[in-house]
């Protein structure tokens, strides 16, 4: 199985506005390039996977229903080493760095830079947000005049999910300033869940568009929903990259990468 880590990460010091006051009680960074600046609050994750240390040997065991975990700077600790020098983020570092896959929301334009910059060393290979802007014909990176709005994290949430934002993210630094910790990281770990929830979503085709309601597209590396009824079928299901459906929802269906449609086709002809 892959290894799958999906990740956000907060920031301690507020980003300055261009239309808001300045709140003399509240801590800022120089703006929206000085990501050191803003430093981090917590990073928030789930994964399928963990790590088990035997001795000198640290072991990457899976866990197939996923593990939510909130990685917290209690001590507003800023500096460029933060995943050699902070306990929790250096766990979070190990873990990481067993990663297959690595899963964000707009994060190859923001929490990525954010994490690099304060010492966590972290790349996303799926954005949802880039993937998602591809399936529906605008460019991968946000571009002025082509990107189009509608596909916020709140917006994909409030048309596929019934699990909402809390908060948001210009907030967040002013509640741990405040000494709210623990809404930041509810906030944090509850945008986690929304995001784990969207993205297999839309792997496997079922997610809404929404601005006008429509499923959005199949397209390469996304799953589909095949029903698998006998042993052999299983066993080519399986040999082909598939994964079992929930049973409380598909009880005889599997998941498998969609570009391997007629291959399938070909393989359970004759069973």
């Amino acid at each position: 199985m892959k290894y799958i880590l999906i990740y956000d990460a907060e920031i301690i010091n507020c980003i300055p506005s261009k239309t808001e006051k300045i709140d003399h009680n509240l801590s800022y960074c120089r703006g929206w390039d000085d990501y050191l600046g803003m430093g981090i609050s917590v990073v928030g994750t789930w994964r399928n996977y963990d790590l088990l240390k035997m001795g000198k040997i640290c072991l990457t065991i899976p866990k197939p229903l996923g593990i939510h975990e909130a990685f917290v700077n209690e001590n507003n600790v800023q500096n460029q080493h933060l995943g050699n020098n902070l306990d929790s983020f250096n766990y979070l570092q190990k873990i990481i760095y067993r990663a297959d896959k690595i899963v964000g929301f707009n994060s190859t334009a923001f929490d990525d830079k954010l994490c690099q910059a304060n010492g966590i060393d972290i790349t996303t290979n799926y954005d949802l947000l880039s993937e998602i802007r591809i399936a529906t014909n605008q460019p991968a990176k946000y571009v002025y005049g082509l990107t189009r709005k509608g596909y916020a994290l709140k917006d994909l949430s409030r048309a596929n999910l019934t699990i909402n934002k809390t908060s948001t993210g210009e907030l967040a630094p002013v509640l741990w300033q405040k000494g709210k910790k623990q809404e930041v990281i509810d906030y944090c770990l509850n945008d986690v869940k929304i995001l784990k929830e969207l993205y297999f979503l839309f792997i496997k085709g079922e997610l809404y568009d929404p601005t006008n309601g429509r499923k959005l597209p199949y397209k390469k590396g996304s799953l589909i929903k095949i029903e698998v009824d006998s042993l052999g079928q299983k066993i080519i299901a399986l040999y082909l990259g598939a994964e079992k459906a929930n049973p409380r929802h598909y009880s005889n269906y599997y998941f498998f990468p969609l570009e391997k449609l007629e291959v399938w086709k070909k393989l359970t002809n004759n069973l």
